[in-house]
């Protein structure tokens, strides 16, 4: 055989490769429900990047694609809020990990639509039913919330994610 059809052959096999690999790295699925508006909206696609966790460490307000323990059909969209090791506490609407305050700019839009209550309630970690007694977020799990906390079903309700169970990361 010619070398001009080991180069085409090599070029067509590269570019299987390539396709298949950019496919099965990031995969789209549609937001239902209004948990995480104003930054993501109940009907838009979010992208995710299935290697990026694996390839780096989920970091804080990372937003993921995950598909909870309880219920593997159902796939959902939150922010990390916190991570393994830490202590996790809100008091006023103000976020504390391992008693120091953090700023959650992601929320300024939502703060502003409610200007006599809080968007979330005060509670501590072990408080919680899933957490209770819990100190800190054990090693390999992370405590995840909606942008629009007052509607959003989150670690507040079925306790922590697993780090496994994190599908992807949304490509921003």
């Amino acid at each position: 055989m010619s070398r001009k059809f080991y180069i085409i052959l090599f070029v067509t096999v590269s570019v299987i490769l390539f396709v298949f690999l950019i496919q099965s790295s990031y995969a789209q699925y549609e937001v239902e429900g209004i948990s995480m508006e104003p930054t993501v909206h109940q009907g838009h696609y979010v992208v995710t990047n299935q290697w990026a966790y694996l390839l780096t460490d989920i970091e804080r307000f990372d937003i993921v694609v995950f598909s909870p323990s309880d219920n593997e059909e159902e796939v959902l969209v939150k922010r990390v809020v916190a991570l393994p090791g830490e202590k996790l506490k809100y008091e006023d609407d103000q976020l504390y990990i391992n008693g120091e305050p953090v700023d959650e700019p992601f929320l300024k839009a939502n703060q502003k639509k409610q200007p006599f209550g809080l968007l979330t309630g005060d509670f501590e970690l072990q408080q919680l039913e899933n957490t209770y007694g819990m100190e800190e977020i054990p090693e390999g799990y992370v405590f995840v919330m909606g942008d629009n906390r007052l509607y959003s079903r989150d670690s507040r309700h079925f306790g922590l994610i697993e780090i496994d169970e994190i599908i992807g990361k949304v490509k921003p």
